[in-house]
């Protein structure tokens, strides 16, 4: 009797592809797919011993990240900047808040004097005070402070 060869995967009986692990049983792997894995194995084990080396060209390299495809490097940059630029605008929201605070204070206490002032015009028990207006007043100050306030 013939023993069959070890090195070989055996085939399933169902499919009859190989059996093994990665891809889905019965699709074919192309050449350049092949490649991309064989040059990202090699990648990963050059890293892995680059860890292990306490040389300082080795630690270069981990730093330098030159392990990563090009794609992978144009990827990351691409990153950065995105998360760079918005840190810029939030930096920018934030200063244009703090710079905005001293108009709101300003505003509400404008507001605060004009309400005390025409409320004493026209509150009800004073003489020609009008219950109508004073809610008339009443609202209008409500919708100037939210307005005031809703910017924060």
């Amino acid at each position: 009797m013939i023993q069959p060869d070890k090195s070989e995967k055996a085939v399933s009986p169902l499919t009859g592809t190989k059996r093994g692990r990665g891809r889905p049983s019965g699709t074919p792997q192309s050449d350049s797919t092949r490649e991309a894995i064989r040059q990202a194995s090699i990648r990963r084990e050059q890293y892995k011993r680059d860890l292990r080396d306490p040389s300082p060209e080795a630690q270069a390299r981990v730093h330098a990240k030159v392990y990563l495809t090009p794609e992978q490097v144009a990827r990351r940059a691409e990153c950065q900047a995105r998360k760079a630029q918005l840190d810029r605008e939030w930096q920018w929201s934030q200063a244009r808040i703090a710079n905005l605070q001293p108009v709101r204070d300003m505003a509400s206490a404008l507001i605060s004097i004009g309400y005390k002032l025409l409320a004493q015009r026209y509150h009800p028990d004073r003489c020609g005070g009008d219950s109508a207006q004073m809610s008339l007043l009443n609202q209008a100050r409500a919708r100037l402070l939210t307005l005031v306030d809703s910017d924060k």
